[in-house]
């Protein structure tokens, strides 16, 4: 999910760091989930700057988002520049605010025809942790933001218990990460997120706290499965002969 950059103006966002790192593309202002009562997620500090590490598990097994060390993903690009998307899940966790996250490396496979329209094939690594209640929450990304330092604040990516209407931040970090999110469908093995990117200002036309919004798909026992973002849609390969 994720979520990334492909896309350069906007910031890749958390999304994804699974996918949410694979595909940002600017899109039309939307509402802020702000508004939503976040009834799933009623009992947690969202966003937090201190996480306590006896909240968490050492492992991400979610049944909306798990990650299992070594494990692999492809995705495909469609509209857009296309191309393709790798994700590996590392095995070696790291301590991010003293709890241990899942750390999730995304790649982009892209021809040089797609440098033009601003896409990179830069690798991101996204910190993921779980806590005890089973809610995922997001930890930071290398090199950008990390909870806990400089003011940062870890948020949820997905809760345990998603229900239509709960909105929350995904991560906080004055000038550099503001993501939301607001669950909007909920079938029995779907899930379907609206996450608002506050984009960070890389080009002199992206003004921040602009969003982008995105869709992301996250089906039951597998994770993240389709992200949409504006003609651009990340589809997760699940034929190994394809």
């Amino acid at each position: 999910m994720s979520t990334h950059p492909l896309r350069r103006p906007p910031r890749v966002p958390a999304a994804a760091g699974l996918l949410l790192a694979a595909a940002l593309a600017l899109a039309g202002c939307a509402n802020s989930p702000g508004e939503v009562d976040p009834t799933g997620v009623d009992e947690l500090t969202v966003p937090t700057p201190s996480p306590d590490p006896d909240d968490f598990v050492d492992t991400v097994d979610s049944e909306w988002f798990p990650l299992e060390p070594g494990s692999v993903q492809r995705w495909r690009v469609l509209g857009g520049a296309g191309g393709g998307v790798r994700v590996v899940v590392e095995e070696e966790p790291r301590t991010v605010a003293g709890v241990e996250a899942t750390v999730v490396r995304t790649r982009a496979t892209i021809g040089e025809e797609a440098r033009p329209l601003g896409w990179s094939t830069e690798t991101e690594r996204d910190y993921f942790a779980q806590d005890v209640d089973g809610n995922v929450w997001w930890m930071g990304r290398e090199g950008v933001w990390e909870a806990g330092v400089d003011g940062a604040m870890a948020g949820v990516f997905v809760p345990a218990e998603p229900r239509v209407g709960d909105g929350y931040r995904m991560a906080l970090l004055e000038g550099v990460v503001a993501d939301r999110a607001e669950v909007v469908e909920v079938e029995d093995d779907l899930v379907r997120l609206t996450v608002y990117v506050a984009v960070e200002v890389d080009a002199p036309e992206v003004v921040l706290g602009t969003d982008a919004t995105q869709e992301i798909v996250l089906e039951r026992g597998i994770g993240a499965t389709q992200v949409e973002v504006g003609v651009e849609r990340l589809e997760r390969i699940t034929d190994p002969e394809a």
